[in-house]
């Protein structure tokens, strides 16, 4: 990537700086990398909100655009964008009740959940942050474990067999969870859409692909409600990635064929992804594959925090797709 710094091009004397630091002592090369994120925009947990806001002010790249709208974008919207539970109703409002998996539960507390009428597989997960998921599967390792809350596992997934857990080991995880702020880790920036989530749990379906196991994704990045790259991103039965595709707006039906969607169907999900983007400047999209059709799985409105790769095209480099990325984002002067 171009080397900037608070969002201009830096002397050509600090890139050099900048690339001779892998010979430093540990310690120096850390405490000279929190500094360069802190110029940069990157907005570490420690800086001070003034720090973020000056130091965003002029944005070039991606990661300082996303920390732009970070420290500036305060519009409610956002916040029910990013609530696993109140985006069920925004989704339902705007492109209908076929795109939205099926709920069994929301509830307050572990206890509140109607153990006794749930099936045997389900997702159980807070609403207040990314990950902070438990997905119970057939087809998961019957080996593996939940870990002890106590533990502090922090913010995962984790895919687990029926007969590998239970109610009780489930609930004190999800109540783990409900007492942590997402976002407030020294490997995190703050994300101030979850900060006014009220902690819930939610108890949904399990989405199945086109086999056993869990579906792949088609992640939209979407501007001023307009999609401008495609992702399709293949998924492990332990929901890791295994595999990524990037495709630019232009390459709609290579992307669409990655996909195995047809044209109606691919046409629908496109026509919903800007809809649901329309209200804000920038908006990741995200859809599973299922077996039966697309279906939501979660609106994202600070991809990565800003700490994206840009691998995965074909042909582009990653300074190419960069480029493309940045040029369709169009930060607003102010938000309002």
């Amino acid at each position: 990537m171009t080397t900037t710094l608070a969002g201009r091009l830096a002397p050509r004397w600090l890139w050099g700086l900048r690339r001779s630091a892998g010979q430093w002592p540990a310690p120096v090369r850390r405490a000279a990398y929190y500094l360069w994120l802190v110029a940069d925009g990157d907005r570490p947990r420690f800086a001070s909100d003034l720090s973020r806001r000056l130091l965003s002010r002029n944005p070039v790249t991606y990661r300082q655009k996303m920390m732009y709208k970070l420290s500036r974008d305060r519009r409610p919207i956002l916040t029910t964008m990013a609530d696993k539970v109140t985006v069920r109703d925004y989704v339902r409002e705007r492109v209908g009740e076929r795109w939205i998996k099926q709920a069994y539960a929301v509830a307050d507390r572990a206890s509140q959940i109607p153990w006794e009428t749930l099936p045997k597989e389900a997702v159980f997960k807070v609403n207040h942050g990314s990950s902070g998921a438990v997905i119970v599967a057939q087809h998961a390792d019957p080996r593996t474990d939940l870990p002890d809350p106590k533990s502090k596992p922090g913010w995962t997934r984790f895919v687990v067999h029926p007969d590998s857990v239970t109610p009780e080991q489930i609930g004190a995880l999800l109540e783990y969870w409900l007492g942590l702020r997402y976002g407030y880790c020294d490997t995190q920036s703050p994300e101030w859409a979850y900060t006014g989530i009220r902690p819930q749990i939610l108890v949904e379906e399990l989405i199945r692909g086109s086999g056993p196991g869990l579906p792949n994704e088609l992640w939209m990045h979407c501007f001023d409600g307009e999609v401008a790259q495609y992702l399709v991103v293949g998924r492990a039965d332990t929901f890791d990635e295994v595999g990524l595709r990037r495709f630019m707006d232009d390459e709609s039906e290579q992307a669409r064929n990655a996909a195995g969607l047809d044209d109606d169907v691919w046409d629908a999900v496109i026509d919903a992804s800007r809809r649901l983007s329309a209200e804000t400047d920038s908006l990741r999209v995200d859809w599973l594959l299922s077996d039966r059709g697309p279906l939501l799985a979660e609106l994202t409105n600070y991809p990565g925090a800003g700490r994206l790769e840009f691998n995965g095209h074909g042909s582009l480099s990653p300074q190419q797709v960069h480029e493309h990325m940045t040029s369709r984002w169009h930060v607003p002067a102010r938000y309002v």
